[in-house]
């Protein structure tokens, strides 16, 4: 299967699940999605599944409660109704398979082939005066940063939490929390630096 039909896939798929509301359907297609990751032998599929489990978790909590319909179950003034469950699974199930879809994207399309089947398809823009040289600029850059980036933060966490006796749970986010700040900074005014010291290892 070319790179073509792969990124027409991914972008149908996208479109799909932002169109279609059926909560049996997205149900199904989550359990299939879970089994997929579980069972896939790329273990970047699986990678960042805590962060991605929280950020799910936040998700389903943010529209479950206080929300409108019949209630189902209520604890100190907070509740959740069946609408508030319904809207929940729907848009958790939506965002986990918006993620799982660029994953599996991501293992079989190489940044490289995405770069120059992107610069085919927008090719025709160029005569509508489109920045697409500009565009395909940023997005090289962009997919050559974004691994080193990663490399950057993984080795300024092992780092600082090489001090971190206690190996809490945590003390580990907060080792992660006091990255960040740091690191945009250093993105807004040194982005050199991220390429030049990973680039060292």
């Amino acid at each position: 299967m070319n790179t073509s039909l792969k990124l027409f896939l991914y972008l149908s798929f996208t479109v799909f699940l932002f169109i279609f509301s059926g909560l049996m359907v997205f149900t199904l297609l989550t359990a299939i999605a879970a089994v997929v990751c579980v069972l896939h032998r790329q273990k970047s599929i699986r990678a960042g599944a805590l962060p991605i489990g929280l950020f799910l978790a936040a998700t389903f909590l943010s529209n479950a409660l206080f929300s409108d319909g019949r209630v189902v179950a209520s604890f100190i003034g907070i509740y959740i109704s069946d609408e508030g469950l319904k809207l929940a699974a729907l848009r958790t199930s939506r965002l986990f398979l918006l993620i799982f879809g660029a994953k599996l994207f991501m293992i079989y399309v190489t940044p490289v082939q995405l770069q120059q089947t992107l610069c085919k398809v927008l090719l025709p823009l160029r005569k509508l005066k489109i920045p697409v040289d500009d565009f395909m600029e940023i997005l090289a850059l962009t997919l050559q940063a974004v691994p080193l980036l990663k490399n950057h933060l993984v080795k300024s966490f092992k780092e600082k939490n090489s001090h971190n006796t206690n190996g809490g749970l945590m003390d580990k986010t907060r080792v992660a929390a006091s990255l960040l700040l740091p690191t945009l900074i250093l993105i807004i005014t040194t982005p050199e630096r991220i390429f030049r010291d990973t680039k060292a290892l």
